[in-house]
């Protein structure tokens, strides 16, 4: 038997340690390790976002290094018109898209300001960047262009950009796109069937000149410039340059710093007008890359939405391109001003829209900014809000008032709202359901639109974009528009109309008070009664059913269609004119993305704020395979030579 060692009469611990407290102390590791291993994850991660702010910071100070020299910031890229194609009147047959007719792009301009003179040296700009001079220049890596999260931006993933003769070229990675606008991903102004209120602007001198223009709401465009005193947007409120993902495999174009193409180095459309909405969006067609349908074809999507790097699948042209980091839950942004903020995939889709346009009013954002910044879902919502609805003191089924404005009853009813159009059968966005909306109370709607006369009547001036004194008096020559709806106005210049109309001494005496329909009053008068889904641009297709005009006035280019007088179209059961022709037509509501999914039964307000208002004409429409196509949705200070407006008239029970 073995005695127990003493020292001083107190017993000494035996030598080694028992299998019992190994295991413990192992557990005890074990515990540890696995709690540590995602705290040190964690820290990494923080220091490699902050190091990629800090490399933004350096570029925001190019940025004004170069403003300060040629009081311009730089294009997206400069482009030349070689590989575009034009149709027998010289016209572009295409967006400007030849990935060939790229020479210097943003970052390349402000080599120079980042210390990168070397690199600098190696581009011969007279000819394009996939020329085999540019060869080395544009496999350069500067640190500047990378973000240290981004694990595919590496040596041994470049873009390689195959041509259809079987040659080739390489691209270096690079992490920061420019800001070219949130702005809808179709051309300025649209037209009478599908107004533009926001979106590509395209200057093009034609085929002898070998310089065109290309740009959106952002802060550059391709072949243009803008100066900070362009920008309605503070300098601290507008994005200069978001970051991006370097493609996932050699294919993907996405994050390739010397391209200057949409989603290599510049954002575009991101907004909510599309399905590439927001950073990081996970829509699964959202950014259109070059050559998406083939990648689609022969590799499908599967790794790309595991890499969360969604694109189209049939699309084969880059259009539209979102930021996107590996950052957790996040992006980062430059400000114009230089500042750098981290933006969560969770802002409002609305706020993320304004906050790249540099148009919004600076006083729209100064607020509500750190929403942004602080990742804040979305606005509180209107559910509980009622409209300044007042009890009608007599049932007459029609009123006019001072001006000749005419009205009628529209009753009570229910509906199904948001029904998509009979021959669209592309799943609708899972967040804009349709969904049944009752309408409790009747309510006074203008019989037609409000016209130019009537809105000159009362604010003293005719904005009109379609009038003899108007951009467009070329094509109502020799016409008397006072009988037009009017259009080219804001939705604050038609608040300011309802205002100074319920002024009038006539109105007030009566108790007459004017303002802008809800969205679903709108729906509800469009329909008339009607539970069917309507047929889309009915203006022009072979039905007649609730107004819906049988194959009239379709004209021969969308180029050329011009509103018409008011009532030129049947009305519809209501009685109501022009529901579904001629220009399309504010609402009171503001837009939220997801508000039809969350939207109450009765009486729906929308929610209570916001940056963007809704624009209602003939149907609820979206568009597109998966697409979350909101083109009818605008800026409240935004104009449209194809939106104008109705009004609702409220009858008090108290008069003068």
């Amino acid at each position: 038997m073995n005695a127990t060692k003493r020292y001083n009469g107190l017993p000494l611990a035996r030598p080694g340690i028992s299998r019992i407290d190994l295991l413990v102390i192992l557990g005890i590791v074990a515990l540890i390790g696995v709690n540590l291993i995602p705290a040190i994850g964690h820290v990494r991660e923080s220091a490699r976002r902050v190091q990629c702010a800090d490399r933004l910071r350096k570029i925001g100070t190019a940025l004004g290094s170069y403003h300060d020299n040629y009081d311009v910031l730089p294009p997206a890229a400069i482009w030349s018109s070689e590989g575009l194609t034009y149709d027998e009147d010289g016209r572009l047959e295409r967006s400007p898209l030849s990935i060939k007719a790229t020479h210097a792009n943003w970052l390349q301009l402000l080599l120079p300001y980042l210390d990168q003179t070397h690199v600098a040296s190696k581009f011969d700009n007279g000819q394009p960047v996939t020329a085999v001079a540019n060869e080395a220049a544009r496999l350069q890596r500067p640190e500047v262009f990378a973000c240290p999260s981004d694990t595919f931006n590496t040596p041994e993933n470049p873009y390689r950009l195959e041509f259809s003769d079987g040659t080739s070229c390489e691209f270096a990675r690079g992490n920061y796109g420019i800001n070219g606008g949130t702005h809808v991903g179709a051309e300025y102004p649209g037209y009478l069937a599908y107004p533009i209120a926001t979106g590509n602007v395209i200057v093009d001198p034609g085929p002898e000149n070998n310089e065109f223009q290309w740009w959106g709401t952002g802060v550059a465009g391709f072949n243009r410039c803008f100066s900070y005193d362009d920008f309605q947007n503070g300098l601290s409120t507008l994005v200069a340059v978001d970051e991006l993902r370097a493609g996932i495999i050699p294919e993907d174009q996405r994050g390739a710093w010397a391209l200057g193409q949409i989603g290599s180095s510049a954002t575009w459309a991101h907004g909510v007008h599309g399905d590439a909405f927001g950073p990081n969006s996970q829509v699964p067609n959202s950014d259109d890359i070059l050559g998406g349908k083939d990648l689609y074809h022969r590799l499908g999507h599967e790794q790309f939405l595991a890499e969360k790097m969604p694109f189209c699948d049939h699309c084969s042209l880059s259009n539209q391109a979102t930021a996107r980091s590996l950052h957790p839950s996040g992006v980062n942004a430059l400000m114009v001003d230089g500042s750098v903020h981290f933006i969560s995939d969770s802002v409002n889709p609305s706020l993320w829209h304004v906050m790249h346009s540099r148009d919004t009013p600076q006083e729209a954002l100064d607020e509500d900014l750190t929403i942004a910044f602080d990742g804040m879902t979305d606005y509180e919502e209107a559910d509980d809000l009622q409209t300044s609805h007042s009890d009608l003191d007599f049932d007459a089924e029609s009123l006019e008032n001072s001006i000749g404005m005419e009205f009628v009853r529209v009753p009570t009813g229910a509906f199904l709202m948001g029904q998509p159009d009979n021959g669209n059968t592309w799943p609708y966005p899972e967040e804009a359901v349709p969904h049944r909306v009752n309408i409790t109370r009747a309510f006074y709607l203008g019989v037609c639109e409000v016209t130019q006369g009537q809105f000159s009547d009362v604010m003293g001036t005719n904005p009109s974009w379609h009038q003899s004194n108007g951009e467009g008096r070329q094509r109502v020559v020799g016409t008397n528009t006072a009988a037009f709806s009017v259009e080219n106005v804001s939705w604050d210049d038609a608040v300011r109309f309802c205002r100074d109309l319920s002024e009038r001494t006539n109105e007030k005496s009566m108790g007459r008070i004017y303002r802008l329909p809800t969205e679903a009053e709108w729906e509800h008068a469009c329909r008339a009664g009607s539970e069917s889904a309507a047929t889309f641009h009915p203006m022009w297709d072979a039905e007649d059913d609730s107004g819906i005009i049988a194959g009239k006035d379709r004209p021969t280019s969308d180029e050329y269609a011009i509103p018409k007088p008011v009532g030129s179209y049947a009305a519809n059961s209501f009685g109501l004119y022009d529901m579904r022709g001629n220009v399309f037509e504010w609402c009171n509501d503001w837009f939220s993305r997801d508000y039809y999914s969350r939207s109450p039964v009765n009486d729906p307000q929308g929610p209570s704020t916001g940056y963007l208002k809704i624009v209602r004409g003939w149907d609820w429409i979206f568009v597109g395979n998966h697409c979350k196509d909101y083109l009818c949705v605008a800026e409240p200070w935004r104009k449209s030579r194809y939106i104008g407006f109705r009004v609702v008239c409220e009858v008090t029970a108290s008069r003068d």
